[in-house]
């Protein structure tokens, strides 16, 4: 912003002075270093993602080849690498102070950066790519048959270095609907077998209800829930109507 002496708010047309000019070059100058400074914490934050990632994964492997070694664990009623896991995340989440569900989705990230996407764990290494950018490659490449991976990831990088995650997003979607072997027809049939309810405990009475079903269905239930939502505001509403008037 230019800094406007007396004589300026006299005449608006009148063109700031060489001094000005010089004054607003500096303050450019600054505010460049500072976005300079930012985007090399930005690039570090990525870096540190990426170190992360090695860290978790080297955990789940070293985790996994102890608990192969101690039979007496069996006794717990999980395999090896069940119990290898469950405790592997309490104690990841515990340490890192997140849910064990984020750590599970984490310990599963790290895990396909370090074994199937070599390119967007070099990427987030070197700095140029976020761990959101990361997790939309992970996500869409996760779902393709194992030989169609490392071809999606090249296709889909240097989109990732330039883009907004929700544009990179759409974009790697529609990328992965025409690398995809299969057809949709044939997706969704495989997709329907794995279908499932989830009942999470939450606090203070509350639960969480997950359902993985069809797209129509899932869209049904949720203007079904919708509807009985706002008939209950309706109700509620109703109801403080009569409380007031019984107490005017």
């Amino acid at each position: 912003m230019l800094t406007w002496n007396m004589h300026t708010m006299n005449d608006m047309h009148a063109p700031p002075d060489e001094a000005e000019f010089s004054s607003h070059r500096s303050l450019m100058n600054v505010l460049g270093l500072l976005v300079d400074e930012s985007i090399d914490a930005n690039a570090e934050l990525n870096r540190a993602h990426a170190r992360r990632a090695k860290t978790i994964d080297d955990a789940r492997q070293w985790c996994e080849f102890t608990y192969h070694l101690e039979n007496a664990l069996r006794s717990m009623g999980w395999s090896p690498k069940v119990t290898c896991r469950r405790v592997l995340e309490s104690e990841l989440a515990a340490a890192l102070r997140v849910p064990e569900r984020t750590m599970s989705r984490l310990i599963d990230e790290s895990e396909a950066l370090l074994h199937q996407l070599p390119g967007t764990y070099e990427a987030l290494s070197r700095g140029v790519l976020s761990y959101r950018h990361a997790q939309v490659i992970i996500d869409q490449a996760l779902s393709l048959p194992r030989e169609s991976r490392i071809p999606f990831e090249d296709a889909v990088l240097a989109d990732a270095e330039t883009l907004t995650v929700s544009k990179f997003e759409r974009r790697a979607r529609r990328l992965r609907e025409l690398t995809h072997p299969e057809s949709i027809q044939s997706r969704r049939a495989t997709a329907t077998l794995d279908r499932s309810v989830e009942l999470k405990p939450a606090h203070d009475g509350m639960s969480w209800l997950t359902a993985y079903v069809p797209c129509e269905r899932a869209q049904a239930v949720y203007t079904r829930l919708g509807d009985i939502a706002r008939g209950l505001q309706t109700a509620d509403s109703r109801q403080q109507t009569r409380v007031a008037r019984s107490h005017s």
